[in-house]
């Protein structure tokens, strides 16, 4: 039985395969964006794929995304990570290799 790692949504804070969930990271620039690899360096932060529009209200709301990622509260631009999303879900997913 193979090992499944878990990570915890920074917005609702529920536990969930990693596969699950998005991950975002702060970019070279200092902003925080989406890593759609989920594979980026450095310290990243995750919300539920499937509420996560949901999930990144409620991370503004108690500040967790700021948290996790080690921010302050005016750095991270929640519009542009809005418009991201949508962008994101707009995008047909990839066939696989």
């Amino acid at each position: 039985m193979s090992h499944v790692p878990e990570r915890s949504c920074v917005g609702c804070r529920v536990k969930r395969p990693k596969g699950d969930l998005m991950r975002l990271g702060v970019d070279p620039e200092g902003g925080v964006s989406f890593d759609v690899s989920g594979q980026g360096l450095g310290r990243g932060a995750y919300l539920c794929a499937g509420t996560a529009v949901e999930c990144l209200a409620l991370a503004g709301r108690h500040h967790g995304l700021a948290r996790s990622l080690r921010l302050g509260h005016g750095v991270i631009n929640y519009a542009k990570l809005q418009s991201q999303l949508a962008q994101i879900e707009e995008t047909p997913p990839s066939p696989p290799r």
